[in-house]
């Protein structure tokens, strides 16, 4: 079990006529936008198989060197697309039928004493196909810390 937090940096949803219909509800003026954001607070649960390349010692408190192939599912608790404008500052817009609330990913991890790098795919969408023609990227690289 985990939490992790996500957070896209989009260039063009403010302009896709479906988003903002969908999301925003009023039209935004593209050059009046200084940053706008997807990011999503979520819990996950996965399955995992490790396979040691450097074996941990029993003497020490390290995990050794290993990779970890996986399975994961998240519930995206709390997700949003938040704008910046010049004119109007900072807005938040929840829409929990245009943002999917359940993902579903497989990830590779390799990792070494008390943290990991990993890499992880989304095999279904963020956003729902029947309010918004548009994803987000489906690749994630990170780190963890354990």
């Amino acid at each position: 079990f985990q939490y992790s937090f996500y957070n896209y940096r989009l260039h063009d949803a403010s302009s896709d006529q479906a988003f903002m219909d969908e999301v925003i509800g009023k039209p935004i003026n593209p050059d009046d936008i200084n940053k706008q954001v997807y990011r999503s607070n979520n819990l996950a649960a996965g399955a995992y198989t490790r396979f040691y390349l450097v074996p941990s010692r029993p003497w020490s408190n390290s995990d050794g060197m290993y990779i970890d192939l996986g399975i994961q599912g998240d519930f995206a608790f709390s997700k949003f697309y938040k704008v910046n404008t010049h004119s109007n500052g900072k807005d938040k817009y929840h829409d929990n039928y245009a943002f999917n609330p359940f993902t579903a990913s497989t990830y590779v991890r390799l990792g070494w004493d008390h943290f990991a790098i990993f890499a992880r795919y989304r095999f279904t969408d963020a956003f729902n196909k029947k309010a918004l023609p548009m994803d987000i990227a489906p690749l994630s690289i990170g780190i963890h810390f354990m």
